[in-house]
């Protein structure tokens, strides 16, 4: 993946909201003891792949009853506890998300030129990813046209 500057998309939280939810959710058990079988080497594989520096963003399965659209934050949270820094996450979630999509000239940083999405949060998510779970504000695209 290094030598061809392929990106890797993990999706840890797939395996995890398997395990987690369980038959108790309606996953089949097959299903709920294979995650629970992979997860740890799925994980040990996202870690090499970092220390081995290859380019990471944030991205997910997203739509099942465990694992909605909009809950994106327990993604990063894993990628956190599996050794990239809440800055790396940001930064996965950002600029090299829109580096990976071509996109890099339009969006994923904050300069003129560039649409922009901000949000706020109570606090430093660089020291607490988990403050991502509670955006208080949301400008979309620098907050309109400048004319």
């Amino acid at each position: 993946m290094l030598a061809q500057g392929i990106y890797l998309t993990p999706t840890l939280s797939a395996p995890y909201f398997m395990a987690k939810g369980g038959t108790e959710a309606g996953i089949p058990d097959f299903i709920v003891q294979k995650a629970k079988q992979v997860m740890e080497t799925h994980y040990e594989s996202f870690r090499k792949a970092h220390q081995a520096g290859v380019k990471i963003i944030v991205g997910i399965d997203q739509g099942t009853s465990l694992n909605p659209h909009g809950s994106i934050v327990q993604e990063m949270r894993l990628m956190v506890e599996n050794g990239l820094t809440p800055e790396e996450v940001l930064t996965a979630a950002t600029r090299v998300a829109a580096d990976a999509l071509g996109l890099e000239n339009q969006i994923g940083t904050i300069e003129p030129g560039k649409y922009a999405d901000l949000f706020a949060v109570d606090g430093d998510p660089l020291s607490d990813i988990d403050l991502l779970e509670n955006i208080s504000w949301v400008m979309k695209e620098g907050g309109g046209s400048q004319e």
